[in-house]
């Protein structure tokens, strides 16, 4: 069983040796690119987190959502109390978020939710019996740590562990559950899951984050991005700044499935919602494509990670990183919110891969936003420093002499610009929108006296 000081252990504050500021992420960043080629070592790996400010939901909201769709279906309809009715495509996020903010303490809503809950414990402890190697995926870092010689004990004793375990941390693997649990309760047909996603993403344009991390791939501080969103968001602020990037995902094997050298790389790890070929049901994201695995596995075999927006309630991507960090013990920077910190309130799987790789660090952030400015407001500094010091040193020597290729570095008057012309890209799309939307001319419903001729005929 657990020991009394493991779980003093598990209760105690982050050690301060583990936490570190964006700007020694940001010297780490600079100083360990490749010399020659000024190679970007570091990746990003984005969650839902990152695209809030762009006005997309949260998964906290889109599991509040689908349980509020999944109550409402099962009400009796009447003529004039049905809340789906006149509901138009566009509308349905604002109305679902409505809905549960007005009724999620209504006692016979939080009554069908907890009866519907319940079914996910019920299946926890099934897979015990069912799906033994699953939890041992989901607690794998933690087994290789308290339990010395795991894979030679017998398959009893192996079971008891995995059952400790489970009663620990039931509550954790419940919560970390319930968003494919919910989705699988919405729908499991794809074209359903397409139309809620559709929904989700409707009309929803890049943040200025995004612009500005755009600009910091533009410039080559990074060239790969791993995501779990389903949202185009990054290519999108790369493209409005005039830049193409490649973007793979876990079925594009018939394509050319390589990464980028020359453009920046967007590796779609649940997929991409255009394609309706999202993950989100628990048979969907137990494991990652090989293809996928195969990517991360040969970036962090000589490069970093850093997860930004990302929670870590996914054991694909989870497992995947516990077994790469063994392997290659690769630099692991991981962004969480200064509150959780300082509370010690990041998810289980993420505390302990961080606190158990000798190369792994949190770095304190207050959002995706104040996180993306900081990281550009370094690089503003750092690259001035640099063209005045490389001016001043080509001047001395050779006055008319053309800057070398890699010194070619953007500057504030550049963004200012590309921002308010995507602003105005922006508005001219919205305007122009609205203008269709008045031209439309509304249909008429059929005459009465056209029903009568068709029972006539």
């Amino acid at each position: 069983m657990y020991s009394d000081k493991e779980m003093e252990d598990n209760m105690a504050e982050i050690s301060e040796d583990k936490i570190k500021s964006i700007d020694y992420l940001f010297n780490r960043i600079i100083s360990e690119r490749v010399r020659d080629s000024m190679e970007p070592k570091y990746s990003l790996l984005m969650g839902a987190g990152c695209s809030v400010s762009s006005q997309i939901v949260s998964a906290k909201d889109i599991i509040n959502m689908l349980k509020t769709i999944v109550y409402l279906r099962e009400l009796p309809t009447e003529d004039t109390q049905t809340p789906f009715l006149d509901l138009e495509y566009g509308k349905l996020v604002p109305f679902l978020k409505r809905w549960y903010e007005k009724n999620q303490d209504n006692e016979k809503f939080t009554e069908f939710v907890e009866q519907k809950e319940q079914q996910i414990r019920d299946d926890i402890y099934k897979k015990i019996d069912t799906m033994p190697n699953y939890y041992e995926e989901v607690f794998y870092n933690i087994i290789h740590k308290r339990y010395q010689g795991y894979e030679d004990l017998p398959k009893n004793e192996k079971t008891i562990i995995l059952k400790q375990l489970l009663e620990e941390y039931e509550d954790k693997i419940q919560s970390d559950m319930e968003y494919s649990f919910w989705f699988t309760n919405y729908s499991t047909a794809s074209e359903d899951i397409h139309g809620f996603l559709s929904e989700l993403m409707h009309n929803k344009q890049p943040s200025e984050a995004y612009i500005l991390l755009a600009d910091l791939y533009i410039n080559k501080l990074f060239s790969i991005a791993f995501t779990t969103n389903f949202d185009n968001l990054l290519a999108e602020a790369l493209s409005l700044l005039g830049v193409r990037s490649k973007e793979l995902w876990f079925d594009s094997n018939e394509v050319d499935n390589t990464l980028s050298k020359t453009s920046p790389n967007i590796v779609k790890l649940h997929g991409d919602y255009m394609y309706h070929n999202t993950k989100n049901l628990s048979r969907e994201t137990r494991k990652l494509a090989s293809p996928l695995q195969k990517h991360l596995q040969n970036v962090l075999s000589k490069g970093g990670l850093i997860v930004i927006g990302y929670s870590g309630a996914d054991n694909s991507i989870m497992y995947t990183l516990e077994k790469l960090s063994e392997k290659y013990s690769f630099p692991l920077f991981w962004c969480e919110m200064e509150e959780k910190i300082i509370q010690a309130n990041v998810h289980w799987r993420v505390r302990s891969l961080v606190e158990n790789s000798e190369n792994a660090y949190f770095i304190k952030i207050k959002n995706f936003d104040e996180f993306v400015k900081k990281l550009r407001e370094n690089y503003m500094i750092y690259s001035k420093l640099r063209r005045d010091k490389n001016g001043n040193l080509k001047k001395s020597k050779m006055e008319d002499s053309e800057r070398d290729k890699n010194d070619v570095l953007y500057d504030d008057k550049y963004l200012s610009e590309a921002l308010e012309k995507v602003r105005n890209i922006i508005n001219e799309v919205l305007d122009e929108n609205e203008k269709l939307r008045n031209r439309v001319t509304v249909v008429p419903p059929p005459s009465q006296n056209l029903f009568k001729l068709e029972e006539e005929l």
